[in-house]
């Protein structure tokens, strides 16, 4: 199906309950580039997609974790219990290889 044919249905109430679609890659300094790519990635294609009624995800991704605590350890947490993930791998990022390996 085209893009133009694709149609997303929303959830209204995303809820805990629902199968995690953890979302990673660079995020960079609020402002920047990086960061305007992410948020471009996650709110306008990912996001919508894996939340609608189709496939029935929440989204999440590191920067929008609101726990107190250490965040590499919540990330790989995250990575281990999610039930899909998503990586963005787009600005080839040398160190985002590295950790793949």
């Amino acid at each position: 199906m085209s893009p133009q044919g694709f149609k997303c249905k929303f959830k209204d109430n995303l809820d805990m309950s629902q199968p995690l679609c953890f979302v990673i890659g660079p995020i960079g300094e609020e402002g920047s580039d990086f960061r305007q790519h992410a948020d471009d990635l996650f709110d306008l294609i990912i996001k919508p997609v894996v939340e609608s009624t189709e496939f029935g995800y929440r989204a999440d991704r590191a920067d929008k974790i609101r726990k107190p605590g250490h965040i590499t350890n919540q990330i790989i947490k995250m990575i281990k219990e999610a039930d899909l993930v998503v990586a963005d791998l787009s600005h080839r990022n040398p160190n985002d290889s590295m950790n793949w390996h």
